[in-house]
């Protein structure tokens, strides 16, 4: 783990209605950061950007079940991200 721990992306953004539940975990399996976020593209690029600073590499997975998991897979996309 780096000094500032490992972390990856969002693994959840659930719910048909906004907000979203969104939640980071660290290698180990714990809760590093949750939100929830408005499926807005600024809350989502200011969710994104403080996820980012939580560890030097982040996986993004995302599940796929919603139209709130579309709009972040095309926003992570657009900015060079490969969720798995």
């Amino acid at each position: 783990m780096n000094e500032r721990g490992a972390g990856y992306g969002p693994v959840a953004m659930r719910g048909k209605e906004a907000p979203a539940g969104g939640a980071v975990v660290d290698e180990t399996g714990a809760n590093a950061w949750s939100s929830e976020i408005h499926i807005e593209e600024s809350e989502i690029l200011t969710a994104r950007g403080e996820i980012l600073n939580l560890a030097d590499a982040v996986r993004w997975a995302v599940d796929i079940f919603t139209t709130a998991s579309a709009v972040l897979l095309a926003l992570l996309a657009a900015r060079g991200h490969k969720p798995v």
